[in-house]
């Protein structure tokens, strides 16, 4: 992966502060990097996401992100928990201030067989759509199923009406 990065002009920086942070001095620590994309894993480990307001801290942290990337015309990704059933935890306001969002829940079954059904759950301005990736967890490698792959492995989202083509 850091060869692909490199051979096209990429770079892959991992910031790993050393102290408890907030949302504002991330951005400012990592502004200089001028990253194309920021990927924080996960925002419930910001300082000021515990206590009995968490919900309105974490959506202020999402808010936040969300001007700081359309202000520097930037990525912020945000990783954040969800429960059994790919709902997130903790604020919904993280996921009304996203552009896009998906979730993921690897179940018992899913593990063993060896895919990720990645539910679409916010789309502003664009197509929903849900989509399943198998997973190699020996190499923890995520890659694209064939159709064969896709037929045999997704048997899980037949309830599950359109959700290869779109839809919730």
């Amino acid at each position: 992966f850091d060869n692909k990065v490199l051979r096209n002009g990429g770079r892959l920086t991992i910031y790993k502060p050393q102290e408890d942070m907030t949302i504002e001095a991330l951005m400012a620590a990592i502004h200089s990097y001028n990253a194309d994309i920021t990927y924080i894993d996960y925002i419930s480990l910001l300082k000021g996401t515990d206590g009995e307001d968490q919900w309105r801290q974490l959506g202020s942290i999402a808010r936040f992100a969300k001007i700081y990337a359309e202000s520097h015309n930037k990525v912020m990704a945000l990783a954040a928990q969800v429960n059994d059933e790919g709902k997130l935890r903790y604020s919904k306001a993280i996921g009304e201030h996203s552009s896009t969002a998906f979730s993921f829940v690897a179940t018992k079954e899913s593990r063993e067989k060896g895919y990720l059904n990645i539910d679409m759950f916010k789309a502003r301005n664009q197509q929903m759509l849900n989509f399943t990736l198998g997973v190699d967890y020996a190499s923890m490698r995520i890659y694209d199923l064939s159709p064969e792959e896709l037929e045999a492995k997704t048997d899980v989202r037949k309830g599950d009406e359109g959700s290869s083509k779109g839809g919730r």
